[in-house]
């Protein structure tokens, strides 16, 4: 099998990519984070503010535009309603972080088997998936980075050095920064450069100098062009977004130095061979530390360092650390694969059959959590067709994988895992998406019911970005002058609010009639372990001035 990965290493990396994350991107509901991508990339097809980004209406400079750009370019040729669409780009941007792992892999292994291994790895990564969902700019920033950084090392080691790969590099750099700013500069290329230099020598990358000025100019040129003007066009509000995006940094989500200390733990199925691969070095000394290992493990440890001093940390902050050390994994793993009857650790052994033994138990158990929280709760037969794919193609994998694994044939169980993977996404979240919380009320129709009655719906305080993108166009806010709102001169009107609390109703009710007309709750669990965010909770009043006839 693997032979076959080797003679098409792209494609196959590809094919995982798409089989993993159509079904993830079709069904997962829009997050926080993505629907404020979503709604800026809606007000640039519908208003043309392509440069001057907006949200709901108002000026959004807190990220630059590329992946919004990218998004609502993919909406305007595959459909503004296919969210399937939107998320295109994301799911190309994870493929092109597979491809050129593997790319950059194989100018340091120099092993095509190591090199897909590597690949395999960083795209079935949990959060390297996660994040196209839950933080959207992060994929754009750190492959185009990672993209950057293979032009470098490609140019140092061509022996023409040719400038092409110099502009290539500049150009990609220049558009990691165009996606999340400074960001991949200080958690990947930083990182990668300081362990480059100390395992290497610091003339290990013999670029020529104009080629350097080059790369440098473009990527200047290319990252700071869309700052530079949007602080020109609109200076005030550039500069009021950027001094409170600067004091988040210090001030916000801060956690302890060591938040970061279980961030393989983020590699999601590959949470015990990374472990693995952290310590191999230390306690089996048959193991050859080469240059290439002594490199990417110390790039994953700085990658580390560096996230740990910047006071505010999240999850998901961690995945540039998770491409590096994807790199230390796959060397290991390839590794013990390749040795596996001759190793003498009962430790790397015991640890290699707790990781596919999980794995296996997970294929052959998840028919009955499927069955159990979600498929007695559909009546349509389609769902118990799906049910029945996944309960054989999943069973049959965990089968696959353990037989192989007391076979002692390690690379068949690590394929095993990888066709797991892919299955479970793409089988079960179809099942999941169909399960309801019992209150669950989305906002899709609101404005069609709004243009209905002939009424402007206003919104009251903080109304989610979740909401706005459901709604399906701007919410108008009401404002505040002088601690009091400023009310609309409509006759009557619909405020959407998610805290109206008494003192506000008892307010309005001097110069208004209020009603309630309507509750919604866009929380829509997953069987029994779904979360209920306040946010998401809304109530729609009905307003009628008392004193407009």
């Amino acid at each position: 099998m693997f032979k076959i990965l080797q003679k098409y290493p792209l494609l196959s990396i590809s094919l995982i990519v798409i089989i993993s994350l159509i079904p993830l991107a079709s069904y997962l509901e829009v997050t926080i984070m993505e629907a404020r991508n979503l709604i800026t990339a809606r007000e640039m097809i519908n208003d043309g503010n392509w440069f001057l980004t907006t949200m709901n209406g108002i000026a959004r400079y807190q990220k630059p535009p590329l992946p919004t750009w990218l998004t609502a370019l993919s909406a305007i040729i595959f459909g503004t309603k296919s969210i399937l669409a939107l998320r295109a780009p994301g799911i190309i941007m994870v493929v092109l972080l597979g491809i050129f792992v593997y790319k950059l892999s194989d100018l340091f292994v120099n092993n095509k088997k190591t090199s897909i291994v590597i690949a395999l790895i960083s795209v079935t990564s949990l959060y390297i998936l996660a994040i196209i969902i839950e933080a959207p700019w992060d994929i754009y920033t750190h492959t185009f980075m990672l993209m950057g950084i293979y032009y470098i090392i490609k140019e140092s080691k061509s022996a023409d050095r040719n400038i092409i790969n110099a502009i290539l590099s500049g150009i990609f750099i220049g558009f990691s920064f165009l996606s999340k700013g400074p960001i991949s500069l200080y958690t990947i290329l930083l990182p990668f450069l300081l362990s480059y230099f100390i395992v290497y020598g610091i003339k290990s990358i013999p670029i020529k100098r104009t080629h350097i000025f080059i790369l440098v100019s473009l990527a200047l040129l290319v990252g700071l062009s869309w700052f530079v003007a949007v602080r020109l066009l609109d200076p005030e509000a550039f500069k009021h977004i950027a001094q409170k995006e600067t004091s988040n940094w210090s001030s916000y989500n801060v956690k302890p130095f060591y938040y970061y200390w279980d961030f393989f733990v983020q590699s999601g199925i590959w949470t015990i061979p990374s472990l693995i691969g952290l310590y191999f070095f230390f306690i089996n000394k048959d193991f050859k530390i080469n240059n290439e290992y002594r490199f990417v493990l110390l790039w994953t440890v700085l990658s580390v360092i560096l996230l740990s001093i910047v006071p505010e940390k999240k999850n998901r902050y961690v995945v540039p650390a998770l491409i590096p050390l994807a790199f230390t994994t796959g060397i290991v793993i390839n590794y013990i694969t390749e040795n596996f009857k001759l190793l003498k650790l009962k430790l790397i052994k015991i640890s290699i059959h707790v990781h596919f033994i999980t794995i296996s138990l997970i294929a052959i158990i998840s028919p009955i959590v499927i069955e159990v929280f979600f498929i007695k709760n559909l009546n349509h037969p389609v769902y118990h067709i799906s049910f029945i794919l996944l309960s054989i193609a999943v069973i049959t994998a965990g089968i696959y994988t353990l037989i192989n694994l007391f076979s002692k044939n390690i690379d068949k169980s690590l394929l095993g895992s990888i066709i797991l993977f892919a299955l479970l996404i793409n089988l079960a979240l179809p099942l999941s998406n169909e399960v309801n919380h019992p209150d669950f009320n989305p906002v899709d129709k609101l404005k069609e019911r709004a243009l209905n009655e002939s009424v402007k719906v206003y919104g009251y305080k903080y109304i989610a970005p979740e909401v706005i993108w459901q709604y399906g166009d701007k919410i108008e806010q009401l404002e505040n002058s002088n601690d009091s709102i400023v009310f609309p001169k409509d006759r009557k009107f619909w405020l959407l609010s998610n805290n109206l609390e008494q003192n506000d109703l008892d307010s309005l009710n001097i110069n208004f009639e209020v009603n309630t007309i309507d509750k919604f709750n866009l929380n829509n669990p997953i069987g029994k372990f779904g979360s209920s965010r306040k946010r998401l909770k809304l109530t729609l009043y009905e307003v009628i001035n008392k004193n407009i006839d």
